[in-house]
């Protein structure tokens, strides 16, 4: 199996396990999209797209420990019509984790990517691009 493959199937059962847990704070319903993916069962990790004053969005990223092992997810949030791509690199232990956000077309992030210490939380700003 090539690297390339090796961490796309790492990469879904990355997904599919945050989407498998408990911790979740929303159910799925249907194909619809949501606002905030949590994972971990003694402690929760949670991303979420939020209002903001003066721009679109903002996205919360609440670092705890939860697996201790690395680990990467991608997934889409949404906010009001606003669908941004998400990616979590979840850390070895201690190790801080790093949210990268790859909003649409007309939007930016600032920052586009961020690390964020355990028991610690860092926000992202989704603003409208300034167009010349």
């Amino acid at each position: 199996m090539t690297l390339h493959r090796s961490a796309r199937l790492v990469t879904l059962f990355a997904v599919g396990l945050a989407l498998a847990t408990p911790a979740l704070a929303e159910e799925e319903q249907g194909a619809s999209l949501r606002d905030i993916l949590a994972w971990g069962t003694t402690t929760t990790a949670y991303v979420q797209l939020v209002p903001a004053d003066g721009h679109p969005a903002d996205l919360v990223f609440l670092n705890e420990l939860t697996h201790g092992n690395p680990l990467e997810m991608i997934f889409a949030l949404e906010l009001d019509g606003l669908v941004v791509d998400v990616e979590v690199i979840n850390g070895i232990g201690e190790e801080p984790d790093i949210v990268t956000v790859l909003p649409p077309p007309g939007f930016v992030a600032v920052p586009e990517r961020l690390e964020v210490d355990e028991g610690q939380t860092g926000r992202i700003e989704i603003q409208h691009a300034l167009l010349s």
